[in-house]
């Protein structure tokens, strides 16, 4: 691990990761339990999550940092669990170590751009 570690990145890492969850349809208490993995794997002294349908809050706390807060609002939600399902092996693996910050970020961005199932998938499967 960096001798320099951004916590403010962290954070926002962790609670970008909930958010794209909780806009594809993941249970708020999946969010919930992923944020506080990926933000105890950095051995925060606190970390308080609460997740609700149209909102994230965060707070973490650590011995040489003081009380840092992240609000989202979550306006537009869908149901796309190929997502949900991506972002939970991300949180996965960014907390057993198999990727790097930087590549946790790499993948969300990758994650968040995927395109959405074509109108005549759904369609016929729907049929």
């Amino acid at each position: 691990m960096q001798a320099e570690i951004n916590y403010e990145k962290i954070l926002n890492f962790a609670v970008h990761t909930g958010e794209l969850m909780l806009k594809s349809g993941a249970e708020t208490y999946r969010v919930e339990d992923t944020i506080t993995r990926i933000l105890k794997s950095h051995h925060f002294h606190s970390v308080d999550t609460f997740v609700i349908p149209t909102g994230i809050m965060v707070t973490i706390e650590r011995e040489n940092l003081s009380l840092s807060t992240k609000v989202v609002r979550v306006k537009n939600r869908s149901t796309r669990l190929d997502r949900v399902e991506r972002l939970n092996q991300l949180s996965r693996d960014y907390v057993d170590g198999l990727i790097t910050l930087d590549e946790g970020y790499t993948r969300l961005k990758e994650i968040e751009q995927s395109s959405s199932y074509n109108p005549f998938t759904v369609i016929f499967w729907m049929a």
